[in-house]
């Protein structure tokens, strides 16, 4: 019978500590998307300001290297202003609900 009793401890023990272990994981988890999205969010948006400095400085009269440059700069301006519309929408809306 003390056998029964102590496997019967130890699985409940063992059910609690599973359970713990899955909530600290889902926590760990949640906090450091949350950091790497900023981290991404604050690189993706200096990138786009380099990017955007490059195809100013390029002037009009250029030479065909740079303004080969200013094009190739181009497809990153793209889409990295899209992911900044992106994310200025999502924390404006996350403040406001």
């Amino acid at each position: 019978m003390l056998r029964y009793i102590a496997l019967y401890n130890s699985v409940r023990v063992g059910n609690m500590i599973s359970t713990v272990t899955t909530s600290t994981v889902s926590t760990i988890t949640t906090v450091a998307a949350i950091g790497l999205g900023a981290v991404a969010g604050a690189m993706g948006s200096a990138t786009l300001m380099g990017f955007l400095a490059a195809k100013e400085l390029v002037p009009l009269e250029a030479s065909a290297r740079l303004k080969r440059i200013s094009r190739v700069v181009m497809v990153g301006i793209v889409p990295l202003t899209m992911a900044f519309v992106a994310t200025v929408i999502l924390k404006v809306a996350g403040v406001l609900v």
